[in-house]
C-alpha cells in the first residue's frame, strides 16, 4: 500500500516533514541526532510550521516526553515552552465558560454533548495543555435548539446573525456562532454533519452511544469512542476538505491509542457504512497513519478501501492540510469547484447558493440591517445584500483567475477532494 510518505518530496516542505516525525505516534522517526544537527533557521520553520498547525503545545510536549529537550537550543525551547502555557492558560479560560453554560442548561433540563476540542483535550489527550482548542462546540436534541439558544445568550453570549429554524434544520447542522467579547465562541449543533454532504448521520444513535465527558467539573456527556473517531474522520474531510491543518489528524491518532484496548473496529466499520462516510472515513485514517503514525489496523483500511483508489489523492489531501490551512477556509466550496472545471452541475449548484443567501425573507433582512421586523424599509435593502455577496465572492473568484500563487492551486485540491468525495460518498 503506497504511502503518502513515499510522495513526500512532491509537496512537503522539510519542516512539515520534520513535524510530522516529531508528532508521529512512532517515536523512532527521529533521533537526537537528527535534532542536534538543525540550523537556528530550521528550528525557526519547524515552530512556525506548528504554530500554524496549532500544534506547537504537543510539540513541546513530544521533545519533552521523549528525551530530546538536550538537542534543543535554548531560545527554540522558550518559544515552545511559552506555548504549551498559553495553550494551557487560554483552555482554563474555555473550560470555565464551558462549566458555567452547561450548568445553566442542566438547569433547564437541556441534555448536552460536548464535541471536538473540549472533549478531546480532556477526554483523549488527557492534558489541557496539549491540545489548542478554538470554539466550545456542544450538542443538544433539535427540540431543545431553541431552549438552548436562549440558555446561551442568557450567559451574555450574542447570537452572530439570524437564523429560522426550519431553515436550520433542513440546510445546517447548527446555529450561527454565539460570541461574547472576551469570551469564548459558541457553537450549538443539533447534528455532527450538515445537510447536503455524501454521507448522513443519524444524532439519534449519537445520543444513544454518549458516554460521560470525562471533563473534571463538568457534568455532560461527549460522544462514544467510536463515534469520536468517526465525527473526526468526517469534520476534516467531508466537512473541511483537509483544509483544517495537522490537528484533526494527531486527534484521531491519539484516539486510536487512548481506546486501543477497547475500540470497537466492527462497530466503526458498521457506522461508516450506514453513514454512507467510507470515502471520507477511509483518507482521513490514511493520512492520519502516514502522517503521524495512527495505527490503524490494515484489515480495516483493506475492509474500507473504496474501489479503485486514486493513491493520488493522499496527495493532495496531505498538501491541503500544510499549503490550504488559511485559505481553504475563506475559498467556498461551490466557487473553488465551478472555477476548476467541475462541471455545469457545480456552477448551477453554487449559484443556486448564492441565491439562497440573496433571496433571504424581509424579516431575516430586517433583522440583518437593523430595521423594524414588519417596515417596508426592509425591502431597499437587498440591493444592499447584493453588492455585498457580489462584491466578496468577486474577491475571491478574481483572485482564481489570476491564479493566485496560493489561492488557485488550494482551490483546485478542494475541488478535486469535494469532486471525488460527493461522487464515490
Amino acid at each position: 500500500m503506497a504511502l503518502v510518505r513515499d510522495m513526500e518530496t512532491d509537496y512537503l516542505s522539510a519542516s512539515a516533514r520534520l513535524l510530522c516525525d516529531c508528532l508521529s505516534q512512532h517515536d523512532d522517526r527521529v533521533s537526537r541526532e537528527r535534532l542536534a544537527r538543525l540550523s537556528p533557521d530550521a528550528w525557526q520553520s519547524l515552530l512556525a510550521t506548528s504554530h500554524v498547525q496549532k500544534v506547537s503545545a504537543l510539540l513541546y510536549h513530544r521533545l519533552v516526553s521523549r528525551g530530546w529537550v538536550a538537542a534543543v537550543p535554548p531560545a527554540a525551547l522558550t518559544v515552545a515552552q511559552r506555548a504549551c502555557r498559553e495553550t494551557a492558560a487560554v483552555n482554563l479560560r474555555l473550560y470555565g465558560e464551558l462549566a458555567a453554560v452547561t450548568a445553566a442548561l442542566r438547569a433547564r433540563d437541556i441534555p448536552v454533548i460536548v464535541l471536538k476540542g473540549a472533549h478531546v483535550a480532556s477526554a483523549v489527550w488527557g492534558d489541557a495543555s496539549l491540545r489548542q482548542m478554538g470554539d466550545i462546540d456542544l450538542l443538544v436534541h433539535a427540540h431543545d435548539l431553541e431552549r438552548a439558544a436562549e440558555v446561551v445568550t442568557a450567559q451574555g453570549y450574542a447570537l452572530h446573525g439570524p437564523y429560522r429554524m426550519a431553515a436550520i434544520l433542513k440546510t445546517s447542522h447548527q446555529l450561527p456562532a454565539f460570541v461574547k467579547p472576551g469570551g469564548a465562541t459558541i457553537e450549538l449543533h443539533w447534528n455532527i454533519v450538515p445537510p447536503g454532504l455524501a454521507c448522513a448521520v443519524d444524532p439519534g444513535e449519537l445520543w444513544e452511544r454518549a458516554t460521560p465527558a470525562g471533563i473534571p467539573g463538568i457534568a455532560a456527556r461527549g460522544l462514544g469512542p467510536e463515534d469520536l473517531l468517526l465525527h473526526l474522520c468526517l469534520h476534516t474531510s467531508y466537512q473541511h476538505l483537509f483544509g483544517f491543518g495537522l490537528q484533526p489528524s494527531c486527534d484521531i491518532a491519539e484516539t486510536i491509542r487512548r481506546y486501543r484496548d477497547t475500540l470497537d473496529w466492527p462497530r466503526v466499520t458498521a457506522n461508516v457504512r450506514r453513514w454512507k462516510s467510507g470515502p471520507g472515513v477511509y483518507l482521513a485514517l490514511r493520512v492520519a497513519a502516514d502522517l503521524v503514525g495512527a495505527a490503524v489496523p490494515d484489515a480495516i483500511l483493506e475492509d474500507l478501501r473504496p474501489v479503485a483508489f486514486d493513491e493520488a489523492l493522499l496527495t493532495e489531501a496531505a498538501a491541503q492540510i500544510f499549503d490550504g490551512t488559511e485559505i481553504s477556509m475563506v475559498i467556498p466550496r461551490h466557487l473553488a469547484q465551478g472555477w476548476a472545471g467541475a462541471g455545469l452541475g457545480a456552477w448551477l449548484a453554487g449559484f443556486a447558493i448564492f441565491l439562497r443567501r440573496l433571496c433571504v425573507s424581509p424579516r431575516e433582512l430586517a433583522t440583518l440591517y437593523d430595521v423594524a421586523p414588519d417596515s417596508p424599509r426592509a425591502y431597499l435593502y437587498y440591493p444592499v445584500r447584493l453588492k455585498h455577496l457580489v462584491s466578496t465572492q468577486w474577491v475571491m473568484a478574481r483572485a482564481l483567475w489570476r491564479e493566485h500563487p496560493q489561492a488557485a492551486p488550494t482551490a483546485r485540491r478542494k475541488a478535486r477532494l469535494a469532486t471525488w468525495l460527493g461522487a464515490s460518498g
